[in-house]
C-alpha cells in the first residue's frame, strides 16, 4: 500500500468507522491531498482490497490486519 494509502486509509478509519457508506464527494473533499495524490491513494485502496465502492457515489472500508494488529 503506498503511504498516502495509508495516510487515507486510517483517516477514514478516524473519521467514518468501517460500517459506513462514505461519499465519494466528502473523501475528495477532505483536502488531504492534492486532489491527484487523492485519487491515486483512493485506487490503490481499491486495487488492494482496503476500500470498495458499493454504488458509483460511496466507498466504504474493509478492516485489514497485519502482523502487528490483534485481530
Amino acid at each position: 500500500m503506498f503511504p498516502n494509502a495509508r495516510k487515507l486509509y486510517f483517516w477514514l478509519v478516524d473519521h467514518y468507522g468501517y460500517s459506513v457508506n462514505i461519499p465519494k464527494k466528502e473523501v475528495y473533499a477532505s483536502k488531504i491531498f492534492h486532489v491527484v495524490e487523492l485519487e491515486e491513494a483512493v485506487q490503490n485502496l481499491l486495487e488492494k482490497g482496503a476500500l470498495y465502492a458499493p454504488d458509483n457515489n460511496h466507498v466504504r472500508l474493509v478492516e485489514i490486519y497485519n502482523s502487528t494488529q490483534k485481530p
